[in-house]
């Protein structure tokens, strides 16, 4: 990498001023552009060599399917990820991410993971473990079609059905979670015709 990558700057903190954050039905919001296409792009084609674990539950409260890489379990040698990484943690970063939460995140264990979605991979409707207080996911999809499945949909209740908001994994949007007891949420099956789906996944934890 020559000095003039080494120098840029991955994350966007301007894209703040044209994202949204609701309350209802719960406290969530999505990021609009957060980080460039160029990056995304490099971190994607890095992401796409790495051994994922796959992982599964049938539990009768949450079942899912899903690979999985645990960043703090292993070391991942991927540059353009560790860079974005770098970013996404520092204090000009966390300051930023609080005034739009409402939350203060500087401080707080940090826990971060990468997860692939592969076909028929899903998250049924849940709730987040108590642990965590904030769950923030960067897509590193350049493009995914509707018809794909494996959309984030902010539920309303418990039910599959009751989509309040229905979210692409595409590159230039950045779901925020805020825990609570109604925060349910799913991950809808990723049809047989899809590519894989990649995001990265930010947990600050109570």
């Amino acid at each position: 990498m020559n000095k003039m990558e080494l120098t840029m700057n991955i994350i966007n903190l301007s894209a703040f001023d044209n994202s949204h954050y609701y309350k209802e039905p719960w406290e969530w919001g999505i990021i609009h552009g957060l980080v460039s296409h160029n990056w995304i792009k490099k971190i994607a084609d890095e992401v796409k060599l790495l051994n994922f674990q796959q992982v599964a539950s049938n539990r009768s409260d949450k079942n899912y399917s899903m690979g999985l890489i645990a960043l703090q379990q292993q070391q991942v040698k991927s540059y353009a990820l560790n860079e974005l990484i770098r970013e996404l943690t520092s204090d000009k970063y966390l300051i930023k991410l609080e005034l739009f939460t409402n939350s203060k995140l500087r401080g707080r264990e940090v826990e971060m993971n990468i997860w692939r979605y592969s076909i028929t991979d899903h998250l049924s409707p849940h709730v987040d473990k108590d642990y965590k207080h904030l769950t923030q996911l960067i897509y590193l999809n350049e493009s995914w079609e509707a018809g794909y499945g494996g959309s984030l949909n902010i539920l309303g209740s418990s039910s599959e059905d009751d989509i309040f908001e229905e979210i692409l994994p595409v590159y230039n949007l950045s779901p925020l979670i805020k825990n609570c007891k109604n925060a349910w949420h799913s991950v809808s099956p990723v049809s047989l015709c899809a590519p894989s789906r990649y995001c990265l996944q930010i947990i600050y934890k109570d």
